[in-house]
């Protein structure tokens, strides 16, 4: 992909809007962010802060930003991150545009402005820096929205103004995003699905050249392929957590080319595995099992292309097995 995922979560007060998204993006990465556009105007808003807070885990990097979200585009490489929430965002966008300003401490009072022209330059601004945002390509963005426009009609100028311009840009998020989800009593509704690629269909292998397809698989499954002398992987499909699992295990590789432990006993292909892995790795698919091993271990002792190959071979089997619910077996 060359642009950022996009991911807009939208629905009323206490509809599980938050939760959902930071249930997404801990699902995709150990390691999520989140931004807060909140100001602490209140006690209100400073308990709602706290009470967002005290949901997320120690594994949350936690980025307060009003405006410029893009400014800090260096902590959301290859990373999930929730940005909670829009309308909030919206708002410091009004602020700063003098549409209207919040009350200090514990007052009641909130100026507004009587020029509305204002609203449509912090709607424009909000739409150009979301632009900018999602134009990192190694980013998933979770938004989170309020659907404002679905109750009674708003009393005051402002108000209607503000659920216009909240709507506005509810759609202009929308367009971009890949996915649309609309909560309803903590209840996730798909409203807007990433679009399966336009790939020609064809018709399938016939007998004989699945038949040649085994064969020429099985012939190359006896071929003789050289053991890394830091050690080997036993990979596996865990089906209670649905997760492809793989254990590194150091060995070393006698003059006779036999694979034994560190204290130079044979390990036997069959042998049932006692010894703690020095390195285990869980993962959904074959490409996070590759980026894992590969690129996010620094100390990853692999050095034979042939064996990263063969390792992402059987990342894909073990895929395909997990998902089609196949019995795997390492080759």
């Amino acid at each position: 992909a060359n642009m950022a995922s996009v991911v807009l979560v939208t629905g009323g007060a206490r509809s599980g809007k938050s939760g959902y998204g930071q249930k997404f993006c801990e699902r995709i990465c150990g390691q999520p962010v989140y931004v807060a556009t909140a100001q602490q105007w209140d006690k209100d808003m400073k308990q709602r802060i706290s009470r967002h807070v005290a949901d997320r885990g120690p594994n949350w990097k936690t980025i307060e930003c009003q405006l410029n979200l893009s400014e800090n585009a260096e902590h959301y490489r290859g990373k999930a991150v929730l940005v909670d929430c829009l309308t909030l965002w919206l708002t410091n966008f009004f602020m700063e545009e003098g549409v209207f300003s919040m009350p200090k401490g514990d007052e009641e009072t909130v100026t507004v402005s009587s020029d509305m022209k204002p609203a449509e330059t912090a709607l424009q601004k909000a739409k150009q820096e979301f632009d900018k945002l999602v134009s990192q390509w190694d980013v998933t963005f979770v938004f989170v929205t309020n659907e404002i426009g679905s109750g009674v009609h708003p009393e005051h100028s402002l108000s209607r103004v503000f659920v216009d311009c909240q709507g506005w840009l509810n759609q202009h998020v929308s367009a971009r995003a890949d996915r649309v989800v609309h909560m309803v009593a903590g209840q996730p509704h798909m409203i807007k699905e990433p679009k399966p690629a336009d790939i020609p269909c064809y018709p399938p292998l016939d007998s004989a050249m699945r038949i040649e397809q085994a064969s020429l698989d099985q012939l190359l499954s006896t071929r003789g392929m050289a053991m890394e002398p830091e050690g080997y992987f036993l990979v596996s499909v865990d089906r209670n957590i649905q997760r492809i699992s793989a254990e590194f295990h150091s060995c070393i590789v006698d003059d006779q080319g036999r694979v034994c432990d560190l204290e130079g006993n044979v390990i036997p292909c069959d042998a049932d595995r006692k010894v703690p892995p020095v390195k285990r790795f869980e993962g959904r698919t074959a490409k996070e099992m590759t980026v894992m091993v590969f690129e996010e271990w620094k100390a990853c002792p692999l050095k034979s292309l042939v064996h990263a190959a063969y390792l992402g071979r059987e990342f894909q089997k073990a895929e395909l097995a997990l998902t089609q619910g196949l019995k795997y077996v390492q080759d």
